[in-house]
């Protein structure tokens, strides 16, 4: 296992919470590739596509618009594959409209390349996450 690319993707799941400052948004930022993809589940109601350091600020200004807190709890974190990293979260957020409190549940794929995150796709279960980078569960 590559621990230096599992101790990225706990900073980029402790970085991404609502009460973070500005700033860490760039030092996050930094650990993505420019031609970066990143689907989220969090950002909208819907499963959106953010392409590039463009779309991560996009993301970000899309989770202050839905939610007025978040933040990610780890439950597990490994490496299946050189440069591949699966991540079981738990979201904590608050919905802005109408202050309802949402745990969920969700995997998280990290794809690096060149030492860099090219792509990380939000799934709903671990076994969904494993399908898609060809793993049974």
């Amino acid at each position: 296992m590559s621990q230096e690319n599992v101790d990225i993707v706990r900073q980029i799941h402790a970085g991404n919470r609502s009460d973070r400052a500005a700033d860490s948004l760039d030092e996050i930022i930094s650990l993505f590739h420019p031609d970066c993809e990143f689907v989220s589940a969090m950002g909208a109601v819907d499963q959106q596509t953010y392409r590039g350091h463009d779309g991560l600020r996009r993301y970000r200004r899309d989770l202050e618009a839905a939610w007025t807190e978040w933040q990610i709890e780890i439950e597990e974190i490994f490496e299946p594959s050189p440069g591949t990293v699966v991540s079981i979260i738990r979201p904590h957020l608050v919905a802005r409209e109408s202050g309802i409190a949402l745990v969920d549940r969700r995997a998280t794929v990290t794809e690096f390349a060149d030492g860099q995150i090219i792509r990380v796709s939000a799934h709903a279960s671990r076994a969904e996450a494993l399908e898609a980078i060809g793993l049974p569960e």
